[in-house]
């Protein structure tokens, strides 16, 4: 801000200097088609003062002229849609005639359509596509994008498709874009009660209900596009403790134990 010094007791006149004090995006990143938002602050502009912006691409071209604003309250504010020659980036320079003002605004990375595919759910420990998933196992999920930003948004969904049709989601999870890929190291963690979800052979005998396995998949999302892995059966551990019509546990006995499947 300026300062001024003068008399305390007598009248003094002071020049006031207009100024362009900041110029900036609102938006971290822009996407082909969609919208981005500059805004401009001044000082000591008068009131509805116009106002020339002119959008360049990275290398410097004019790719738009935006005419007929005016600085209202030492602010002014446009909304623009980002014109396929936007992509790879932007930025935009000021002039205030009436001032002799001018200011360039930053660069704002501008991607185009954004794709993703290529999901794949693999053991963190092989590194080989996961068979089926098991409780507490540590887990790699991983897709391939294009068009992607350092800035992009992008993680995965984890949903398990259950036996009544139900898709039931679990979690997402943030992932880190790197080299064109999305991946994340994530513990595979399933609380749900088998025995309160699926039923015994003798029920599913009387109902005619067929058994249908567990079976988990991921969905990788980066900046609104979004892609889906393969179905994966979640396999975990039973322990069978056998006991006779008196409710003693039977042991040193030869038993066959048959599962719902």
């Amino acid at each position: 801000m300026p300062k001024f010094t003068g008399q305390t007791d007598k009248e003094e006149t002071f020049q006031l200097t207009s100024a362009i004090i900041d110029a900036f995006w609102l938006e971290k990143e822009g996407l082909v088609n969609g919208k981005a938002t500059l805004e401009v602050r001044t000082l000591y502009v008068h009131h509805a003062a116009p106002i020339k912006i002119q959008i360049k691409d990275k290398e410097g071209k004019v790719i738009e002229t935006l005419e007929g604003g005016s600085v209202i309250g030492d602010f002014h504010r446009r909304i623009i849609t980002l014109k396929p020659s936007a992509a790879g980036g932007i930025f935009f320079d000021i002039s205030l005639p009436a001032h002799n003002l001018k200011a360039t605004g930053p660069m704002l990375p501008v991607r185009g359509v954004i794709q993703v595919k290529n999901v794949t759910w693999k053991d963190k420990k092989s590194g080989k596509a996961l068979a089926h998933v098991s409780r507490a196992q540590e887990t790699l999920l991983e897709a391939k994008v294009d068009g992607a930003t350092l800035h992009s948004k992008a993680f995965f969904s984890v949903t398990e498709a259950r036996f009544d049709g139900h898709l039931v989601h679990l979690i997402d999870v943030p992932a880190k874009i790197e080299k064109g890929s999305m991946s994340v190291v994530w513990m595979f963690g399933h609380s749900a009660d088998p025995a309160a979800t699926y039923g015994s052979q003798g029920e599913k005998d009387r109902t005619g209900e067929k058994y249908f396995p567990p079976k988990f998949y991921i969905t990788a999302h980066c900046g609104g596009a979004s892609a889906k892995g393969e179905d994966v059966p979640f396999m975990d551990w039973a322990e069978v403790q056998v006991i006779d019509g008196l409710g003693n546990h039977v042991t040193e006995r030869d038993v066959t134990v048959v599962m719902p499947d």
